[in-house]
């Protein structure tokens, strides 16, 4: 590790007053997968490709509003573009605040204040699934406690943001209204993953073909998971369809839901998606549930893990999906083996 730094911290510490508003807690992080534009300021005084591109940064708080954050390598000045950033470096501006529809920014002090439930998780996703790594917007969704579902998407940004574009830093963040706002029945409202546009159409139960449509994943009380329609039609440029037949549904309103998966179990307490169309579940009893699907069929489990004995919140595959890594609320993290070769998962 070359360094660390708190680069931002919303709101007064405590002990700073009486009444000093204390900063809500950040309960999920996530880096957008999508390219940010360079900053036109800084491309003017050096070569384009010697310009670090910024990382947008998303977070979900307390507070129950999501904010998405530019990290800038303020060195940047003589730096290939391909290293990576030095975080004792690194300044950070809150550049948009993404809100529900009846959600207010800064949020109201006091027990006049809005209510809140808070948002345990953000996801953030590419929507394209063509061969150009630059291309395709920004799709975000956050949870709340009570299963409400809010979505917002970014327009594919370009190599070099316009001078007007840039932020001043000063706490003068965007704006930005929910596109599609929903509540998933049942949802525990803890657990939130954003299906890979690169998957294709999601299968949409009695429906031959499925829907050409991005959807999200909610883990519910019953201990299933909900794959919901997010509004957002999936990005298929330079994407050829095949023919193939049955009937393909239209794209589904925002909220529908398209399938259920494994329910009956613990509740979920974490999701991961794999690009083999694999949905792993970790449950609040220590079980990992792997469930695929194949060519649209039906989502079917094909490995149960019982090695923890308390809940799974982490979850991450390796990029070919043979191994998973798991996190328990016991301290451990165990490696599976979760290939399809495999007979049964083996640590």
């Amino acid at each position: 590790m070359s360094g660390y730094r708190t680069l931002h911290r919303e709101g007064r510490r405590d002990g700073d007053g009486d009444g000093a508003p204390k900063p809500a807690p950040v309960w999920s992080v996530k880096f957008s997968p999508c390219p940010q534009s360079r900053p036109k300021s800084a491309s003017s005084l050096a070569a384009p490709s010697s310009v670090p591109a910024p990382l947008r940064l998303l977070t979900s708080s307390g507070d129950g509003l999501v904010r998405a954050y530019a990290l800038i390598d303020k060195s940047s000045s003589g730096v290939d573009g391909d290293s990576p950033l030095d975080a004792t470096a690194l300044k950070m501006n809150l550049n948009e605040v993404l809100l529900g529809s009846d959600q207010v920014y800064p949020p109201p002090d006091g027990p006049e204040g809005q209510l809140t439930l808070g948002a345990p998780a953000v996801d953030s996703a590419r929507n394209y699934t063509g061969s150009d790594p630059n291309a395709g917007d920004e799709v975000t969704a956050s949870v709340e406690l009570d299963g409400t579902v809010r979505v917002w998407t970014r327009e594919e940004q370009p190599a070099v943001a316009a001078a007007s574009e840039e932020s001043a830093g000063g706490g003068d963040a965007k704006k930005v209204r929910a596109l599609h706002e929903f509540q998933v029945e049942n949802a525990a409202g803890t657990t939130l993953s954003i299906r890979p546009a690169s998957l294709g159409p999601a299968r949409h139960e009695g429906y031959s073909r499925g829907a050409q449509v991005l959807a999200v994943a909610a883990g519910c009380l019953d201990g299933s998971v909900a794959i919901v329609s997010t509004g957002v039609p999936l990005h298929r440029r330079d994407v050829t369809e095949g023919g193939g037949g049955g009937k393909s549904p239209p794209v589904p309103d925002a909220g529908t839901v398209l399938d259920r998966v494994g329910a009956g179990a613990a509740v979920p307490t974490s999701l991961c998606w794999h690009t083999t169309d694999t949905l792993t579940v970790g449950r609040k009893d220590g079980t990992v549930d792997i469930y695929r699907s194949v060519e649209g069929t039906p989502y079917r489990r094909s490995h149960r893990i019982t090695y923890h004995r308390r809940p799974v919140r982490g979850l991450c595959h390796t990029s070919d999906g043979a191994l998973l890594v798991a996190g328990c609320d016991d301290g451990h993290v165990t490696l599976h083996d979760a290939s399809q070769r495999s007979g049964r998962p083996a640590m």
